[in-house]
């Protein structure tokens, strides 16, 4: 069985890490796209269309057109790699005035 593990927690999926998300208080998501046991546009599809109002970042090291497009047809931001703090920082507060947008 495919699983990561974040926090203190056994995820599996996608859909079942963006289920586990929308069920705690976090602000914000960070998703990777290419993961070994989940696809970080699964989490931003469960995500977004469950509760758009909460921002979720992902980041690449492999962004394209394609992909540029479907994070943002999504409402989410992305973050190419590699980046520095401050662009992480950027990214932050460019997915949270997004949401706050969406959430209006």
């Amino acid at each position: 069985r495919e699983h990561v593990h974040v926090g203190d927690h056994e995820l599996g999926l996608g859909a079942r890490l963006a289920t586990e998300l929308l069920e705690r208080p976090e602000q914000l998501a960070i998703a990777e796209v290419y993961m070994p046991a989940y696809n970080g546009l699964d989490v931003l599809a469960a995500w977004s269309g469950a509760a758009p109002e909460h921002p979720l970042i992902v980041i690449t090291a492999f962004p394209d057109e394609v992909l540029t497009r479907r994070v943002g047809d999504l409402g989410a931001t992305l973050l190419p790699k590699p980046f520095s703090l401050a662009d992480l920082q950027r990214g932050v507060r460019q997915a949270l005035r997004k949401a706050r947008r969406t959430a209006c």
